[in-house]
């Protein structure tokens, strides 16, 4: 009678353990902290778009990327409309951050549309959970 109860206990422990580190997982989504730039800040062209925030995570960050659009209202001008390649920056621990980091390119380049845009931070933890802040900008 033992061994029956042995061999079902065995048989189980695994289940028993596959359940508990479940439990463990991190699903909580990393937090981004933007100081700079703040809602409608006015950029110039041939300035430089520069970003300030603090990352946090319950476990582990991991990266986050940069994506900047056209705004809702139109842009203005006979150029193209600003639309740099997305730059991501790796994270590390539980808190880390950037500071006057230059973004995209080291100056907003002169011969694009002004207008309004839209810089989009997405952070992630390393359990692939993410955050999406969107903060709308102006560049002349």
């Amino acid at each position: 009678m033992k061994n029956k109860y042995l061999i079902v206990l065995m048989l189980l422990l695994p289940l028993m353990l596959a359940c508990e580190k479940d439990k463990n997982e991190d699903t909580t989504p990393p937090v981004a902290d933007i100081a700079l730039p703040t809602d409608n800040t006015l950029y110039y062209r041939g300035n430089t778009l520069m970003f300030t925030g603090y990352f946090t995570d319950d476990v582990e960050l991991k990266e986050c990327t940069f994506y900047l659009s056209q705004g809702l209202k139109a842009t203005r001008g006979w150029d193209a409309p600003w639309q740099p390649e997305a730059q991501t920056l790796p994270l590390t621990g539980k808190e880390d951050k950037l500071v006057e980091q230059h973004l995209f390119e080291l100056m907003i380049p002169n011969e694009i549309m002004s207008g309004d845009y839209v810089l989009t931070i997405l952070t992630i933890d390393q359990a692939l959970n993410y955050s999406t802040t969107e903060i709308p900008i102006q560049i002349k």
